[in-house]
């Protein structure tokens, strides 16, 4: 694949968030959730921005000696995400790291504690990244998984009859997929797919360098 631009389509997030709201307060569909009127407007005046929104992407270029693939995820009360660059060595000594696809939901209605929803990010850095490797069709030097949980992290390394129900159902799933890739903490502060479970507005995305 060679260069292109990846264009951001609505920002589903945002939505489903205010969609969720709308369920748990149960008011009816011409209703307006509580003190969320002037922010659902703001939305809609800011909304046409992502429209300046361009990410450039190249994949597999020629000339590329070393390829690794890097995933992050990450969980707050709103919402998880995960996401997946490309780091790329050339020939001639260039490098480069680039953003290749990122994924996000909404947390569930019924609440979860926060060590749950940190689980369920790395559930779903796991479900892309399995999706993604065939798709190269390349042999990544290294694949590398970070999350900012260590808790988590101590979980997909313990035996899963070891751990309760909830915790154990999803860590024999991610075992059975990338248990064996380098799976490491990183900091929230300098965590890249923070953007995702904390949310951002166009005009703030525009302006970022993830």
């Amino acid at each position: 694949m060679g260069e292109c631009v990846f264009y951001l389509m609505l920002p589903t997030d945002e939505v489903s968030a205010y969609r969720t709201l709308v369920i748990k307060t149960k008011l009816g569909i011409d209703h307006t959730p509580p003190n969320k009127l002037k922010d659902w407007l703001k939305f809609l005046d800011l909304l046409p921005e992502i429209n300046l929104l361009q990410i450039p992407r190249h994949i597999l270029l020629p000339d590329v000696i070393s390829t690794d693939q890097y995933g992050f995820c990450d969980s707050l009360e709103k919402a998880f995400g995960a996401v997946i660059y490309i780091f790329s060595e050339f020939i001639d000594g260039e490098v480069k790291t680039n953003l290749v696809c990122s994924e996000s939901r909404v947390c569930p209605i019924k609440a979860l504690t926060i060590l749950h929803l940190k689980l369920s990010a790395v559930f779903l850095l796991t479900s892309l990244v399995s999706r993604m490797i065939p798709i190269f069709k390349v042999l990544f030097n290294r694949i590398h998984m970070w999350s900012d949980s260590e808790v988590v992290l101590a979980w997909i390394r313990t035996l899963p009859e070891r751990l309760k129900t909830f915790v154990s159902n999803r860590v024999k799933v991610i075992s059975s997929l990338c248990l064996d890739y380098d799976w490491r903490f990183i900091p929230s502060s300098t965590n890249p797919s923070d953007i995702i479970s904390s949310g951002t507005s166009d005009a703030d995305l525009l302006m970022s360098s993830l």
